[in-house]
C-alpha cells in the first residue's frame, strides 16, 4: 500500500464510483420516474466524459498532498508516471461509459423522455404562455401512439385525450399558479376525474410504470425474510397482509402506534387486561417494605427485589395474555375462583423467587 500508482488507483475509483453512488440511489427509490433515471444518466455519463480527459477532485487533492513523495506521513516507494496514469484513467472511464451505454440503451429513447409531462415538477413556469401551450403535446401524441392497444382496450379516446390535455393545463394554471409544481395526480384525479376523464387515465397509466426493478427485488427479499423454513404452513393471505405491512406502512420515525395499540385492546372477542396482576404487584411491593422496616433486608435490596417482581409480574401477564389469546375458551368470561387461583400462582412464584 505504499506504491504511489497504487494510492492513485484508489483516488481514481473514488471519482469514477461518486457519480455511479448518485445514479444508484436514484434507481434504488420507489419515487423515481423515468425522467428521473433519464437525467441522471445523462449527469452521470457527462462527469465520466470529463474523467476520461480530466483528473477528478480527489486525484488532484493526492497530486497536492503526494508532492513530498509521502501520503499521510508515510512515504512513497515510487513516483507516478503521469502518462501511464492517464491512460489508465482514460481506458476506465471509457469502459464504465461503455458498460452503462449497454445497460441503459433504451433510456434514450423518445417515449421516455416523453414521459416528463406526469412529473408536474418538470411543468413550465407559470409566466411563460407559450412554452405552457406547446407543453406535453407531441409527448401526449407518442405515448399514445407506444399504448395504443392498451388505451384501446381501456376505452380512451385518444382524441378527447389530447383536448382534455389542453383544458387540463389551462384549467391548472389558473387556479394554482406556480404552485401546480406542488400538486399530485391523486388530487387532481380526485377533482376533476369526472371532467377529464381520458387523459388521466393515460396518466395514471405513467404513474404505474417502474424506473427499476428494485422494488420487485425489496419484495422477493420481503418474502423470504416473512416466510421462512419454519414458517412454511403460512397462508397466501396471511404472508400479503405481512407484507404489504413491511413495504407500504410508514417508517419507525413516522409511525403512530396508537391506533394499533387502541384497535388491539378494543378489537379482541375478549376483553383484553393489560393491568392483569396488578394486585399481586402491590401485594408484593407491601411485604418488601414492611420486611424492610423491620430491619430484615437492606433498602438496597428490597429495591431489587421490587424491580424484580416488576418484571416476574410482566413476564407473567405477557405469558398469561398470549395463552388466553391462542386457546380457545368454553365460555365468554371467566368465574372469579380462576382470577383468585392466578392471583395465587404469581404470589407463590414471586415467593419461591
Amino acid at each position: 500500500m505504499k506504491r504511489s500508482d497504487v494510492i492513485a488507483f484508489i483516488h481514481l475509483l473514488y471519482d469514477i464510483l461518486t457519480p455511479l453512488r448518485s445514479l444508484s440511489l436514484c434507481l434504488q427509490s420507489n419515487e423515481t420516474t423515468l425522467v428521473d433515471v433519464s437525467e441522471k444518466l445523462d449527469a452521470t455519463t457527462s462527469v465520466l466524459k470529463t474523467f476520461a480527459n480530466v483528473n477528478g477532485v480527489h486525484i488532484q487533492q493526492f497530486y497536492k498532498d503526494s508532492a513530498t513523495k509521502t501520503y499521510k506521513g508515510e512515504p512513497m516507494s515510487d513516483t507516478i508516471v503521469s502518462e501511464t496514469f492517464d491512460k489508465r484513467r482514460k481506458t476506465l472511464a471509457e469502459e464504465v461509459l461503455n458498460a452503462l451505454d449497454k445497460r441503459f440503451s433504451d433510456v434514450s429513447e423518445s417515449f421516455v423522455a416523453s414521459t416528463k409531462i406526469a412529473s408536474f415538477k418538470r411543468w413550465p413556469l407559470c409566466g411563460n404562455k407559450e412554452e405552457i401551450d406547446s407543453f406535453g403535446t407531441e409527448e401526449l401524441s407518442i405515448i399514445c401512439d407506444h399504448f395504443a392497444p392498451i388505451l384501446e382496450n381501456a376505452g380512451v379516446n385518444v382524441t378527447d385525450a389530447a383536448v382534455e390535455w389542453t383544458l387540463l393545463k389551462a384549467h391548472l394554471y389558473t387556479r394554482y399558479k406556480d404552485k401546480v409544481h406542488q400538486l399530485s395526480w391523486s388530487e387532481v384525479c380526485h377533482l376533476y376525474g369526472s371532467d377529464y376523464q381520458n387523459v388521466l387515465l393515460v396518466m395514471d397509466l405513467l404513474q404505474c410504470l417502474p424506473a427499476s426493478s428494485s422494488e420487485n427485488e425489496r419484495g422477493f427479499s420481503n418474502m423470504k425474510i416473512t416466510k421462512t423454513c419454519i414458517r412454511n404452513r403460512m397462508s397466501t393471505s396471511t404472508m400479503n397482509d405481512l407484507m404489504t405491512i413491511q413495504m407500504s406502512s410508514p417508517g419507525i420515525k413516522d409511525f403512530d402506534p396508537q391506533p394499533a395499540i387502541s384497535k388491539w385492546l378494543n378489537a379482541a372477542k375478549r376483553p383484553r387486561r393489560p393491568n392483569f396482576g396488578e394486585s399481586s404487584l402491590k401485594k408484593a411491593r407491601l411485604e418488601f417494605h414492611t420486611s424492610a422496616t423491620e430491619g430484615k433486608q437492606s433498602t438496597s435490596r428490597v429495591s431489587d427485589h421490587v424491580v424484580e417482581a416488576e418484571d416476574n409480574i410482566e413476564e407473567l401477564t405477557f405469558f398469561s395474555e398470549d395463552k388466553m389469546d391462542s386457546n380457545e375458551y368454553s365460555s365468554d368470561e371467566e368465574s372469579d375462583d380462576d382470577n383468585e387461583l392466578k392471583e395465587c400462582d404469581i404470589s407463590k412464584y414471586l415467593a419461591l423467587q
